[in-house]
């Protein structure tokens, strides 16, 4: 998993980035919300958004996505080492119970 996160930081490094209005949303506390570097870094869709400290990846695989971000234990970290579990796309974010990241 560290490989394809690595891979995957790399890749992004690597794309442009975009400004986007995003959105990053866990257990009911907004972490990113407005403005924010938005960067596909596959043909899939995965992505990442990023603001101040904190950042979001997400890995689509079809219809459904996993993800991860930067959180230790409630501070930011500079690892996307968090998971955040299946996601579901819903428009423009990808969600569970727990998480939602949008990127619009």
């Amino acid at each position: 998993m560290r490989k394809l996160m690595l891979t995957a930081a790399l890749i992004a490094l690597a794309s442009p980035a975009f400004a986007a209005d995003c959105t990053l949303t866990l257990h009911g506390k907004t972490h990113i919300s407005g403005p924010c570097r938005f960067e596909q870094f596959e043909k899939s869709g995965s992505f990442t958004v990023a603001k101040g400290d904190w950042f979001a990846y997400v890995y689509v695989n079809g219809k459904s996505a996993t993800g991860n971000w930067n959180d230790d234990d409630g501070h930011p970290s500079r690892h996307a080492d968090a998971d955040l579990g299946d996601l579901t796309r819903h428009g423009a974010c990808w969600s569970n119970s727990n998480a939602t990241v949008c990127a619009r």
